[in-house]
């Protein structure tokens, strides 16, 4: 029994961006829902309810990808790194064999940038 099995679970906070971001989704999709109002009267009875359906699921579909949360798994020297999507969707970001590194820092830190890396992999990528 020499296995060894680590999982964390990293919620992302709200960022400023994010709301930004949500913000303007929802009134651009109120813009785009009130168009056929404003061109003609007779064009927004039969083209409306479709749009304000195909609107509201991408605005939808959009703000659940704004909730994310990152989730780390060591297994046997291999580091899984997952984003999950609004506590529901799993997407794979990468897969590390920690076997082969000579040691795991934040890309940013002062103490090793003289380093000389054969691999680096940037914090920003995940973001």
């Amino acid at each position: 029994m020499d296995e060894m099995f680590l999982e964390q679970m990293v919620k992302r906070g709200t960022k400023e961006h994010d709301r930004t971001v949500r913000i303007i989704m929802v009134v651009s999709g109120v813009v785009i829902c009130a168009l056929p109002f404003m061109i003609d009267l007779m064009l927004s009875y039969y083209i409306s309810p479709v749009m304000i359906l195909a609107v509201a699921l991408v605005v939808w579909i959009l703000w659940r990808r704004t909730a994310k949360e990152y989730e780390y798994i060591f297994t046997d020297g291999s580091l899984d790194i997952d984003v999950v999507y609004s506590q529901s969707t799993r997407q794979h970001m990468a897969t590390f064999d920690c076997r082969l590194c000579r040691m795991i820092v934040p890309a940013d830190n002062k103490r090793y940038e003289h380093e000389i890396y054969d691999k680096k992999y940037d914090k920003t990528i995940y973001a």
